[in-house]
């Protein structure tokens, strides 16, 4: 009975319907008592498995909503969880869809149905969702600055839309609500931040008027280069790092170490300082205090004009 659900929820992005159940010659009783046995995400909607973490159930939940409501297509923040977009404290208490009719509008239950065309999109994952750039720039009207802006720039990054595609869309939604924030949110788009971490810390900067410019290179006189700097203070011979504990962890080949990473980081530092740069560190804990990092730039340009004087 068990491969026989997993056959019939691989068939459903993973989730099952009560009546799906009638394919295994179930009658009500036995349907009841699988139910019973299963994990429900939504209006009769189930999974096999407990779902690990909030984005997989908001991706369950749109499959079901998708399902109850035909003609729809997911939109927002769900058509983010289905595109897979890298998300930062996102908003996934309602499922969005998005209808071309006038019927069945508002509020349903978990799901928010808004009118509103979309264009035309190869499925993901096998369902109906609207654009990457149309995704983004509706995130951009709804969900915080921060949430929308991780998400144009990896977007951009991983080359899933193009900035022209941002602006273009951003110009069709003029009169909808939310058409501010979401020029803000494309203005601020920059597919060169190579992490969430790096969105973050530029936005700081941004907030706190410190101009920098992204994936800086640092050569030594022949031209070979040293390092390249996640953020480059501008004006003034200081490279800003962000730092999570996974880039030494995840990106380690097998036969290094971790303290081998730290050792060739360490004598990275010193060939940057030789060649007159000052280089401080931003760590994932200090992104929710701004004013840390705001600090630790400012005396970094002090000891940055130190070394070129």
């Amino acid at each position: 009975m068990l491969e026989e659900l997993r056959r019939l929820a691989s068939s459903n992005q993973g989730v099952i319907f009560p009546s799906d159940l009638k394919v295994l010659g179930l009658d009500d009783n036995a349907t009841r008592a699988v139910l019973r046995r299963l994990h429900k995400v939504g209006r009769g909607a189930y999974t096999i498995d407990r779902p690990s973490d909030p984005v997989q159930v908001h991706y369950l939940r749109t499959v079901a909503a998708l399902r109850h409501h035909t003609g729809t297509a997911a939109a927002h923040v769900s058509a983010a969880v289905v595109h897979q977009l890298p998300l930062f404290r996102p908003d996934l208490t309602k499922v969005h869809l998005v209808s071309a009719g006038s019927s069945r509008l508002g509020r349903r239950g978990t799901a928010v149905v808004h009118r509103q065309i979309w264009e035309p999109n190869p499925p993901a994952d096998g369902m109906p969702v609207t654009t990457v750039a149309q995704t983004i720039v509706d995130c951009a009207r709804t969900q915080s600055r921060e949430t929308a802006v991780v998400m144009a720039d990896s977007a951009l990054h991983m080359g899933l839309t193009t900035i022209e595609e941002l602006h273009e869309t951003t110009a069709r939604v003029a009169n909808m609500l939310g058409a501010s924030r979401a020029r803000a949110v494309v203005a601020l788009a920059d597919g060169r931040a190579e992490s969430v971490g790096e969105t973050r810390a530029r936005l700081i900067c941004i907030d706190a008027g410190i101009a920098v410019t992204p994936q800086v290179e640092i050569c030594d006189e022949s031209g070979r280069v040293i390092t390249r700097l996640d953020l480059k203070v501008d004006g003034h011979n200081l490279g800003l790092a962000f730092d999570g504990r996974g880039k030494y962890q995840e990106y380690l080949m097998p036969e290094e170490f971790m303290d081998q990473r730290y050792w060739e980081e360490k004598l990275q530092g010193e060939m940057v300082e030789d060649h007159g740069y000052v280089r401080v560190h931003a760590y994932w804990n200090m992104l929710d205090h701004p004013k840390l990092v705001v600090g630790r730039i400012n005396r970094g340009k002090a000891r940055a004009l130190k070394l070129a004087s």
